[in-house]
């Protein structure tokens, strides 16, 4: 608990670039980058280090048959640390249904242009997949308009590392997250 203080007291400083630890915990360790604070403080404030392997997963190979983070945890982190969190979605369709067949449309033609205005003016995490096609998440900074991506390369240059699905804003909050609670019904 001693570093999470240490950390949060100079955590508007530069972005540093974070190795995951294992193979599973890029989403952990993109969100240790964003908040500037080390790995093991996500995983202090999940609970866990994403390396539990669940029955239903054994026969998958290594990495994907590891528990990881999912966003969802991500964001409790966040909210716990006084920060909001807002998914961007790069190309949204909207779908009716019209007897039985679907019909969809972009959202947004400029796609591009709305998502480039929302990394030019906040750090967050971008969601995706792999040239190879396996999900991956890595840290975007505004300030050096670079990806800090945690097998431990920085790039200006998105696209060869990961094809953008989700730009998710992180930004401080006016309010930390209390403790948990239940609506009562």
């Amino acid at each position: 608990m001693k570093d999470l203080l240490k950390f949060l007291l100079i955590i508007e400083g530069m972005m540093e670039l974070i190795k995951q630890p294992f193979r599973w915990s890029c989403v952990a360790t993109s969100f240790a980058m964003v908040l500037r604070v080390p790995v093991s403080t996500i995983f202090e404030l999940t609970g866990h280090d994403g390396s539990e392997v669940p029955v239903e997963w054994t026969e998958f190979e290594e990495p994907f048959r590891r528990r990881g983070h999912s966003i969802q945890e991500g964001i409790d982190v966040c909210f716990q640390l006084g920060y909001s969190v807002t998914p961007i979605i790069y190309e949204e369709e909207f779908i009716t249904q019209n007897d039985s067949k679907p019909v969809s449309f972009r959202a947004f033609q400029e796609s591009v242009d709305r998502l480039s205005h929302y990394m030019c003016n906040y750090d967050g995490i971008i969601t995706g997949k792999t040239p190879s096609g396996k999900k991956h998440a890595v840290a975007w900074c505004k300030d050096t308009e670079m990806i800090y991506d945690p097998i431990g390369i920085k790039s200006h240059i998105i696209h060869p590392h990961i094809y953008i699905e989700t730009f998710w804003v992180i930004q401080k909050s006016n309010q930390k997250l209390g403790p948990w609670r239940k609506i009562k019904a």
